[in-house]
């Protein structure tokens, strides 16, 4: 099987978990939406890799998307340049 073509398989998949937890972002700021099922789903796909940078708070400000973003776009810019 081609290498570029896996590389672009995973780039796509980057990309659309990166709009993933965009959404899950942007979800949590309004609290009516966190009683709802899609909140639900998007939480339960976002959260066990969200789980991994807890570590990144800051009082009680929790930077852990932002360092989940920071990684997904390292991550694509690195199978970019294997391309």
């Amino acid at each position: 099987m081609d290498t570029t073509l896996i590389l672009k398989f995973l780039i796509q998949i980057i990309e659309i978990y990166s709009y993933t937890l965009l959404i899950y972002a942007l979800m949590s700021w309004l609290p009516d939406l966190r009683q709802t099922r899609i909140y639900e789903f998007f939480y339960n796909v976002t959260h066990p890799y969200l789980r991994l940078f807890k570590f990144a708070r800051v009082g009680m400000l929790d930077l852990s998307i932002i360092v989940g973003f920071f990684v997904l776009n390292i991550l694509s810019i690195i199978l970019r340049s294997m391309m």
